[in-house]
């Protein structure tokens, strides 16, 4: 999947979930995993994990489109549960159900979000800097990420990557990793370079248009009755 969809529909979105106050779904979103993390009954989090991916159903990304995001926190955390804890039945269910409704809900935030009201938001309670500092960061991953890609493809073009010659695949991995290093340096610096010729002083301008409603607080009841549904249970 391509990752730049999740910005189209965050940005061109018009659900209400897309309407929302971006500081109360953030706040809805951390209660939520809190409850996530200390929930034990795994019926409440099938529900949650059901309810997320309906509404990303609903916000227009289709199921199919949502399986790439969850395959990462599925592999390792069965790795997690399984190798490392020794877990099993039951309780390694209830591992694996956490990491991927964590990733559901975190994922229902950004699609409904544009990256900016976020990083606008937090930038209420966090130093400017570190906030300047994470929006960077999110804007170079995936900028590294098409690079990579591309370093990737040439080497498999050239026969780097085929396993009947060991040495010459390490040859190429070691290749490839450093590459992506000085890809990843470079990449930043040119950020930076750029930001100081377009008048950077330290602190990104930023400005707060949104207006709170009553009906904003619906993210947040719902949260609630999760938490609570959570600690009770």
């Amino acid at each position: 999947m391509k990752v730049s969809l999740v910005d189209i529909l965050s940005i061109k979105g018009d659900s209400f979930l897309h309407k929302s106050h971006t500081g109360v779904k953030i706040f809805a979103t951390i209660l939520l995993i809190a409850a996530i993390i200390i929930s034990k009954n795994s019926w409440a989090l099938g529900a949650l994990a059901l309810t997320a991916v309906s509404l990303l159903a609903y916000v227009k990304l289709n199921v199919i489109k949502q399986l790439p995001f969850y395959l990462y926190p599925l592999f390792f955390s069965l790795l997690y549960g399984r190798l490392i804890m020794g877990f099993s039945g039951e309780l390694l269910f209830l591992i694996v159900a956490k990491a991927t409704t964590a990733v559901m809900v975190l994922l229902l935030l950004i699609v409904t979000t544009p990256y900016y009201k976020i990083f606008n938001a937090l930038s209420m309670f966090l130093p400017s800097v570190l906030v300047d500092i994470m929006l960077l960061t999110y804007r170079s991953i995936f900028l590294l990420i098409s690079k990579i890609v591309e370093t990737f493809t040439a080497i498999k073009i050239k026969g780097g990557t085929a396993f009947i010659k060991p040495q010459r695949w390490l040859a190429s991995i070691g290749s490839f990793l450093s590459l992506s290093v000085i890809k990843a340096i470079d990449l930043n610096e040119r950020n930076y370079w750029i930001m100081q010729m377009r008048g950077y002083e330290g602190k990104m301008a930023t400005r707060n248009s949104e207006v709170f409603k009553l009906s904003d607080i619906n993210p947040v009841i719902f949260a609630i009755i999760f938490f609570v549904m959570a600690v009770l249970g």
